[in-house]
């Protein structure tokens, strides 16, 4: 568990995550709206400060991934133009986690309930995507299955990750919940106050893997 002598840090550093994402999510008019993508990718930008200044270099991965995922969210508040540059940044993301939750990999039989039903889920969300008269472009509708393939990826090598805390896979497959969310409402069926909980849940999940991936460190020192 994380020790008493880094309590206060990592209170500090959440409490700066998560005022930097209300901030994006209830972005005050006084301030100009042409700097709001890029303070998306502040929250984010530090998690990657914090977990490279903490694993002392073994998570290199999930750092980059983590830059990646910054470009995706400016490049995804862009306007139409970037939705597609921020589908490629956020797939190189998951292909850096993925890589790493591998490396990790224990075969856990308890979780396997876990994978049955994220199968199930993930297959209805692709029967939706596959009929939707809103996903008919051939470049997106590749991009956006290839995503899911590398995203499903790894929310399964998440799931099997060993020495890793419960909060990573948890965090993964919230993960899973956002991107999801993003689909539904883009490309099946709109539904209320869609954005909050992208943002909520994309926040909710990038902070999980993080603690998740400090969490044997902490343990170890």
């Amino acid at each position: 568990m994380i020790n008493r002598l880094n309590y206060k840090v990592v209170v500090g550093v959440s409490c700066l995550y998560w005022l930097l994402a209300v901030l994006y999510m209830y972005w005050p008019g006084w301030l100009d709206a042409a700097f709001r993508p890029y303070e998306k990718a502040l929250p984010i930008l530090l998690l990657a400060c914090w977990l490279g200044w903490k694993s002392k270099g073994w998570a290199l991965m999930p750092v980059v991934a983590l830059v990646f995922s910054a470009a995706g969210d400016v490049s995804g508040d862009s306007g139409t133009s970037g939705f597609l540059p921020s589908i490629a940044f956020f797939g190189v993301a998951q292909i850096l986690y993925a890589v790493t939750f591998a490396r990790r990999f224990t075969f856990r039989m308890s979780r396997v309930p876990v994978v049955i039903l994220y199968i199930i889920g993930i297959s209805i969300m692709i029967i939706h995507l596959s009929g939707s008269p809103k996903l008919i472009d051939p470049v997106l509708k590749t991009m956006v299955f290839a995503y899911i393939t590398v995203i499903s990826a790894m929310a399964l090598t998440a799931i099997f990750c060993g020495s890793c805390s419960i909060i990573l896979p948890i965090g993964a497959l919230i993960f899973v919940v956002s991107d999801s969310c993003i689909a539904w409402d883009r490309f099946i069926s709109p539904f209320p106050n869609a954005g909050f909980w992208v943002m909520f849940t994309y926040g909710l999940a990038q902070f999980l893997i993080t603690m998740g991936l400090l969490h044997p460190k902490s343990k170890e020192s």
